[in-house]
């Protein structure tokens, strides 16, 4: 079971760290947990809320700077949403 969704605001680090973090754990998850379905459906979900944090190309802190970075949270994004859909895919052949 992929881990949950967590709150990106609660710890002392930059909203940029915890989304390039979650998105390693998720990438991780594709590709060395056996998923269900329903799995990655919840992977996709997760992935669509990350997205709703990206703004111009950016994940903006609360002060409205921008970290530096934001091309490996891309990358990562990028590889997710790819891997999730190919998984999904294999599932449903």
């Amino acid at each position: 079971m992929p881990r949950p969704l967590t709150d990106i605001d609660k710890t002392k680090q930059t909203r940029a760290k915890k989304v390039e973090d979650r998105l390693r754990e998720i990438l991780k998850d594709l590709q060395e947990c056996q998923l269900s379905e329903d799995d990655i459906m919840h992977i996709k979900q997760q992935l669509c809320e990350i997205d709703e944090l990206i703004v111009d190309s950016a994940v903006h802190e609360k002060d409205g700077s921008i970290e530096p970075g934001q091309a490996i949270i891309s990358e990562l994004l990028n590889k997710c949403h790819e891997l999730s859909s190919e998984k999904l895919e294999e599932l449903e052949a």
